[in-house]
């Protein structure tokens, strides 16, 4: 009976492993994609406003590039910590931020908002900003995607009933 119920319980086992680093590799992949995307906009906003009198405008768009992987991270860990984040800006908009819920959510309509109004004042040409916003489409998308992978549970039969088994399954070797 062990040669037989071992044999299965490999099976579970490797097909156990199998879906964990999958989900492992996809929310690795997904991270990676929210990084250089977040870098490739900063690139193209930094190379976008050139002129002195818009440099606030950029630093404002950068710091929430730079900060949004930051917080799909903690979103993904269900982390409320957002101090790592707190030097990019003055209290009043980090309490802001804050208060708006979704953080990523927040940091990328703020980023839509900033461009919006530079097309407005003439500070970027709508072009430019088509562009950029795709790319803050594409960062949400990404997003979505991190969210739906780490607050999808693992089935419960691989988190419990699988440890049951090999537990049932050494209780019962003849030694």
């Amino acid at each position: 009976p062990h040669l037989i119920g071992g044999s299965a319980l490999a099976l579970l086992i490797v097909f156990r492993t199998n879906s964990s680093y999958g989900r492992f590799w996809e929310g690795r992949s997904l991270i990676g994609d929210i990084i250089a995307q977040s870098q490739d906009a900063g690139r193209m906003t930094v190379t976008s406003f050139m002129s002195a009198s818009t440099l606030a405008r950029r630093n404002r768009i950068v710091h929430y590039l730079i900060a949004f992987p930051f917080a799909v991270r903690n979103v993904m860990r269900r982390e409320s910590n957002m101090e790592e984040m707190r030097d990019l800006w003055d209290d009043v908009k980090f309490h802001d931020l804050l208060a708006m819920g979704n953080v990523p959510n927040a940091l990328l309509m703020a980023c839509g908002t900033e461009l919006a109004q530079a097309v407005q004042e003439k500070e970027l040409t709508e072009y430019t900003q088509g562009r950029i916003d795709s790319m803050l489409s594409l960062l949400m998308k990404l997003r979505a995607g991190a969210e739906k992978l780490s607050h999808t549970p693992v089935p419960f039969v691989f988190a419990i009933e699988g440890s049951r088994i090999v537990i049932l399954f050494m209780l019962t070797l003849p030694f």
